[in-house]
């Protein structure tokens, strides 16, 4: 996909532009895609007052955007506290802080900087001519309006088609799990964070090719691979658990090295909170208008 009009991305940059999943196409072996943190994507077009999906750039590391048109533009996600705009016009570069409204001139630059937490950072737009007042509108502190995180600080799941399969539920459900170097938009790769740690086992240990989802976790020879965004469509793992929606969000967010755990929670558990997390845009939306 093409960046948004005036907005176009460096050589270099490990970034990708998203905009609204899309679905049925999965007969052809497309997944429906998108932002990895679909949260962080609404949020940036809430504060700039468009459609949720309108196209973002979505980064991990950028080292340098410059714009090409009049317009807005808000940072979002993974932190950046060193961004900073730097005026085509001259002058000194001017800090721009997180989840908050900025101006943009053709040719100014914008550097990203660092994420001290998190990994992906989303770069929304709105190209002139905008409505007026939108100029440094601010999100409020992300635990106040993001309220569907776990109390335990979890990744909560649901049992998969083969949890029945586990010969030990423990050994996935309990265990502290560690995100390994070898990951993508497609999946993540889990090894326990500590060495004595027995892994999880099923039987058998491997099934007939079937439909995946975003957020499934397939029960491999080399432990746990939790499916992402940009999926494939069929696997032939056990599909033991899955990562609900709105924790798919968090782990997107998640650096190598970073060590997490699961929590078995209810399908109906899982869409209320689904929910919930429309509740909270909604409450953005209104506080942006």
């Amino acid at each position: 996909m093409t960046p948004p009009d005036g907005l176009p991305l460096t050589s270099g940059a490990l970034a990708r532009v998203v905009a609204a999943p899309s679905y049925g196409q999965q007969d052809l072996g497309h997944a429906p895609g998108g932002a990895a943190d679909r949260f962080a994507h609404w949020c940036a077009n809430a504060l700039l007052n468009q459609d949720r999906h309108t196209p973002a750039v979505e980064a991990i590391y950028a080292p340098g955007l410059s714009f090409t048109a009049a317009g807005l533009f808000v940072l979002t996600g993974a932190p950046r506290p060193h961004a900073t705009r730097t005026p085509a016009r001259g002058g000194p570069p001017q800090p721009v802080p997180h989840a908050t409204v900025i101006a943009a001139e053709p040719g100014d630059s914008l550097t990203l900087g660092p994420a001290p937490r998190g990994l992906r950072t989303y770069l929304g737009w709105r190209q002139a001519p905008t409505p007026p007042g939108l100029v440094g509108r601010a999100r409020p502190p992300f635990n106040t309006l993001c309220t569907t995180a776990d109390p335990q600080g979890a990744l909560r799941v649901t049992p998969g088609p083969e949890f029945h399969t586990l010969t030990d539920a423990s050994a996935l459900l309990h265990t502290p799990w560690r995100l390994s170097p070898v990951m993508s938009d497609t999946g993540l790769r889990l090894e326990p964070a500590h060495a004595t740690a027995a892994p999880p086992t099923a039987q058998p240990p491997d099934i007939t090719s079937g439909p995946v989802a975003d957020g499934v976790v397939q029960l491999t020879a080399k432990g746990p691979l939790v499916l992402m965004r940009q999926r494939p469509t069929l696997g032939g793992y056990p599909r033991v658990a899955t990562v609900i929606d709105v924790d798919i969000d968090r782990l997107a967010q998640h650096a190598p090295g970073h060590t997490v755990r699961f929590r078995q929670v209810s399908p109906a558990a899982a869409q209320a909170l689904t929910q919930q997390r429309e509740t909270d845009l909604r409450r953005l939306q209104k506080l942006s208008t």
